[in-house]
């Protein structure tokens, strides 16, 4: 392998790495009415449930924790649990399914088309 080799491969790289890390920071999260949306990774989508038995009167509430079947349920129910939904990264790679994160595809696929390249440098370097 020559220099202008080492140079193209070092040229290439930069894009493949620039794809790898918009993908690794921006994934693609599966929301509550089944779409999909792009956040940041640090920022994760939540949404909150439970924590109906809020609605009853206070009465109502001690008179259930007095009973031993219905405390636990109880004390589960009262607060409100938060989810956070797991990010895809890739997803299905080809095709157009649901869950199918473009970003994640290309980096995919750049890096295989990287690699393909380094190996054919590397093959045919005499």
């Amino acid at each position: 392998m020559g220099k202008n080799d080492i140079i193209l491969l070092s040229v290439l790289l930069v894009p493949v790495l620039i794809l790898v890390v918009l993908a690794g920071l921006f994934p693609i999260y599966r929301m509550q009415d089944g779409t999909y949306e792009r956040h940041f990774v640090g920022n994760p989508p939540t949404w909150e449930f439970g924590g109906n038995l809020r609605r009853l009167p206070a009465e109502e509430i001690e008179k259930r924790l007095q009973d031993p079947a219905q405390r636990e349920f109880v004390e589960r129910n009262l607060e409100t649990q938060v989810f956070h939904p797991d990010p895809v990264f890739i997803g299905p790679v080809r095709g157009n399914l649901p869950g199918k994160n473009g970003l994640g595809a290309a980096a995919f696929y750049a890096v295989l088309m990287y690699v393909v390249i380094a190996i054919f440098k590397w093959v045919n370097r005499g």
